[in-house]
């Protein structure tokens, strides 16, 4: 998580909606002072994630959830050594399909040595540290900007901060993104893992929670999970799902999407990110136009070797996304008809929630962005927002 010559400026060509006729009709916002129907369909919700368990999102009840952190089968949580590189574990996360890690330490003891959980390793925190270590937003004199606000020398700089990072341990700069809870805990519901688990008391993400027995970690809830156990129970929660989007709750007319413009070099986007704290930003045209995502995970699968993952990030955003997604022949989320490797998931502010809980479960992204009939970002969704709302709807927050 060499320097490309000015390209030619490709049409613009609005990203194509899945969803951009409602497929059933929606319900009214839901009102402040609640109808006797309204209240029911309040308790239903309340009654589902007050009688699922944590073990049931797991797959204890339920086989075909997906778990996250397992392996393509989902038979073992993919781990990580402290020794390992940053750019090996990088690695490891794109070809396992993970976002995160469990990190490892070995401690030599009488009888023998016994690995230690040490902390997560993910894509935010490798671009802190890369950030960081590339020193952009310091800005030190040998870093020359040019009139259109670009980087001058961008190979030198990300040669010098990306060859020391790229051989760190993991151990160095692993964190701690995740609620740990032992392992008889894991019978507590879902209202409580929304609640209590997935919100730091600043009501903050916390974007998995990890169940250790010992010091071994024998399960991994990440936000996606919750999400997709929701939308596999669909049914179960009736009516209440059928509210637009906006009726939820997960549009603000007043609010605002960080963007960047396509011809912006990798590693300047990736420190637009940081600096706003972000784990993702729109890409758009010189119109405005949404084009693409760039997210944090897209620093996974970068090459091993510092000079190829240097000149890859040395690169305009568009070339960034094409090459690395061509070296790693993975496939788009969604296909925009000029741009096809660029991915994005679009929807209007119309689509149904339920919809929008099956689209992002069978795409398996971590947001979608809201666009209006120029395809101009009005908002983005994320995951959080999604559990946030939902709290909200049961009066839990």
């Amino acid at each position: 998580m060499a320097a490309m010559e000015n390209s030619q400026k490709k049409r613009a060509v609005p990203i194509p909606c899945e969803h951009q006729i409602v497929t059933k009709k929606a319900k009214m916002p839901l009102s402040t002072g609640k109808s006797n129907n309204e209240n029911d369909e309040v308790d239903r919700l309340r009654r589902f994630f007050e009688t699922k368990t944590i073990n049931d999102i797991l797959g204890g009840k339920d086989k075909n959830i997906h778990k996250s952190n397992h392996d393509s089968k989902g038979e073992a949580i993919v781990s990580l050594d402290e020794d390992l590189t940053v750019a090996k574990a990088l690695q490891i996360l794109h070809n396992k399909r993970i976002s995160s890690a469990p990190v490892f330490k070995n401690t030599r003891k009488k009888d023998g040595v016994t690995k230690e959980f040490w902390g997560f390793i993910d894509a935010g925190v490798v671009l802190r540290h890369l950030c960081k270590e590339c020193k952009l937003t310091e800005r030190p004199e040998d870093i020359v900007i040019t009139p259109e606000g670009q980087l001058q020398n961008p190979d030198e700089i990300l040669k010098k901060g990306i060859r020391s990072f790229w051989k760190r341990k993991v151990k160095d700069v692993c964190g701690m993104d995740a609620t740990l809870i032992p392992k008889f805990l894991a019978n507590m519901n879902v209202k409580e893992l929304m609640t209590e688990m997935l919100f730091d008391r600043s009501s903050l993400p916390i974007h998995r929670v990890a169940i250790f027995s010992e010091t071994t970690i024998t399960g991994i809830v990440s936000q996606s999970d919750v999400i997709r156990f929701i939308d596999t129970h669909a049914e179960e929660l009736g009516e209440i799902l059928d509210h637009t989007i906006e009726n939820f709750g997960l549009y603000d007319r007043n609010g605002s999407v960080v963007t960047i413009n396509s011809d912006m070099l990798a590693l300047e986007a990736f420190d637009v990110m940081f600096q706003e704290n972000l784990s993702c930003v729109g890409i758009v045209d010189d119109s405005g136009r949404l084009v693409g995502n760039l997210s944090v995970s897209d620093l996974q699968g970068l090459h091993a070797n510092y000079l190829s993952a240097a000149a890859t990030l040395g690169l305009r955003i568009v070339e960034f996304l094409r090459i690395k997604n061509f070296m790693q022949k993975s496939g788009p989320v969604d296909i925009n008809e000029t741009l096809p490797e660029l991915r994005a998931i679009a929807v209007r502010k119309e689509m149904l929630f339920r919809e929008l809980l099956a689209l992002i479960s069978a795409k398996r992204v971590h947001r979608a962005f809201i666009i209006d009939n120029d395809s101009k970002p009005l908002g983005v969704i994320t995951l959080s927002d999604i559990i946030r709302s939902l709290c909200e709807k049961c009066m839990y927050r």
